[in-house]
C-alpha cells in the first residue's frame, strides 16, 4: 500500500518561489494566444475516411499512448496546424499579415 504525500507548504507551491502574476489582455494578445471564447468554440468537424501508412498511424498511437491522448485528435490537430500555416487565403478571424 502506498503512503499519501503531504505537502506542508501552504498553496502547493514549491518553496522560495514566487507566483507568477497572470497576463495583462495586451500582453496575451500579443503573444498570439487565443481568447477564452476561441478556446470554448467547438470547431466543425466533418468525419472522413483515410489510408494511412502503417509506420505512421503505428506512431501516432504510441505517442497518444504515452500521452494518455487521442491519437485521432492527435492527427487532426497536426492536419489543423498545417492547413492553416499553409492557408494564404484571408480568415475574417484571421488579421491580414
Amino acid at each position: 500500500m502506498r503512503k499519501n504525500i503531504v505537502y506542508k507548504d501552504d498553496d502547493g507551491e514549491l518553496a522560495g518561489i514566487e507566483k507568477a502574476r497572470p497576463l495583462t489582455g495586451k500582453e496575451i494578445k500579443a503573444l498570439g494566444l487565443p481568447s477564452p471564447a476561441e478556446l470554448a468554440r467547438e470547431p466543425a468537424i466533418e468525419k472522413v475516411t483515410i489510408e494511412l501508412e502503417s509506420e505512421s498511424l503505428e506512431f501516432f498511437r504510441r505517442e497518444a499512448a504515452r500521452r494518455h491522448a487521442s491519437y485521432q485528435r492527435m492527427i487532426r490537430n497536426l492536419l489543423a496546424a498545417y492547413a492553416k500555416a499553409m492557408d494564404d487565403t484571408p480568415h475574417p478571424r484571421r488579421k491580414a499579415a
